[in-house]
């Protein structure tokens, strides 16, 4: 199932997110790209200097893997950075 948020909205949801995790005191961020996901992931993991990229990935059967890909294996296979995948 795809949802599409305009910038806003995302960006809306995104803070509501990180909000409500302050009391973890952790050091949190987050960034809105547009453009082909797996690249601006990488793009923005090698421009941020991250130690990990950290993703869900929903399981696809072989048949939708096959013919689509998923954005968490393309970032795992194409980026330098270590990636961790979480399903």
């Amino acid at each position: 199932m795809l949802i599409f948020y305009s910038i806003e909205q995302a960006e809306e949801k995104l803070k509501n997110f990180a909000n409500s995790l302050e009391y973890l005191k952790i050091n949190l961020s987050y960034l809105i790209k547009t453009g082909n996901p797996y690249l601006e992931i990488i793009k923005a993991a090698d421009e941020m200097n991250v130690s990990l990229i950290l993703m869900g990935h929903k399981g696809y059967n072989l048949t939708e893997e096959l013919l689509l890909g998923s954005t968490a294996e393309k970032v795992a296979r194409k980026s330098r950075r270590p990636v961790l995948l979480v399903k």
